[in-house]
């Protein structure tokens, strides 16, 4: 894969079918309004995109028709990142990133003491943990 340079975050809102997605390798990894990564433009104005996966899940490749693409805004929080959760007074990471259609904003899903949480937070249920940024 070429050097990325991010155009924009969407969400996917197409299934596998094949009118609308072109993997660029093979895959099983299902693209359903998944948040994705516009990193360029194929020649037939198709978008490359990067598909988000769960820490530890190498990312997948993809062109995907410009009409099955949502344009959304940069996420507060990234994959990796540490978050402090003030109404459990503990820090965790942020282990994948959703979105939440009705709201029109990113839900986090996160690991405290290395175990997967199964409640996912929204944005203002999270603060930056000092000093890392």
């Amino acid at each position: 894969m070429n050097k990325e340079t991010l155009i924009t975050f969407g969400v996917a809102i197409t299934t596998m079918d094949s009118k609308y997605v072109r993997p660029l390798v093979e895959n099983d990894f299902e693209l359903f309004q998944r948040v994705v990564e516009c990193y360029g433009v194929a020649e037939d104005g198709w978008l490359k995109i990067k598909a988000t996966a769960p820490l530890g899940v190498n990312p997948q490749y993809y062109e995907i028709d410009p009409d099955r693409f949502i344009k959304t805004f940069t996420p507060k929080f990234l994959k990796g990142e540490t978050v402090y959760i003030p109404r459990k007074s503990c820090e965790a990471i942020v282990y994948g990133i959703s979105w939440h259609f009705k709201r029109e904003e990113y839900i986090y899903s996160l690991m405290i003491n290395n175990k997967r949480n199964s409640r996912r937070y929204f944005v203002d249920e999270l603060e930056k943990v000092d000093g890392l940024y």
